[in-house]
């Protein structure tokens, strides 16, 4: 999914309709990590460190083929990457009242592909 800089909104996709199938699941990390202690923040730690490898081999990959940025900071793209699929999620009630209107399906399916193009765009070589 993530070959190339277009897949980003595939997998932003995937995210969003998983987390609205189970949208207590980004609060409960938040809540995890606010405890500051505890099992599950070693945890939430580790996936988040497995991520960050992940992510820095992704971005080295698309630097090696000529699909990102070779000045890219791999967290740079990561805390973008966590920030857009994220914060949606979290703030998912607030946006509805201020919007007036739900953020459905088709509301995160054009979100998702609105964001896979700023980060396509974020990661293009100059």
């Amino acid at each position: 999914m993530l070959s190339s800089p277009e897949g980003f909104a595939d997998f932003l996709n995937l995210y969003y309709r998983t987390m609205c199938q189970r949208p207590e699941f980004p609060k409960l990390i938040l809540k995890v990590l606010a405890l500051k202690q505890g099992p599950g923040r070693r945890f939430i730690h580790q996936l988040l460190e497995r991520g960050r490898a992940r992510g820095a081999r992704k971005v080295a990959e698309l630097q090696a083929a000529g699909q990102a940025a070779a000045s890219l900071d791999p967290d740079m793209v990561r805390l973008v990457f966590v920030s857009l699929a994220m914060t949606p999620m979290l703030l998912k009630e607030v946006f509805e009242e201020q919007m007036a209107r739900p953020l459905d399906a088709r509301f995160f399916d054009d979100l998702a592909r609105f964001n896979g193009r700023l980060i396509a765009a974020g990661l293009a070589p100059a």
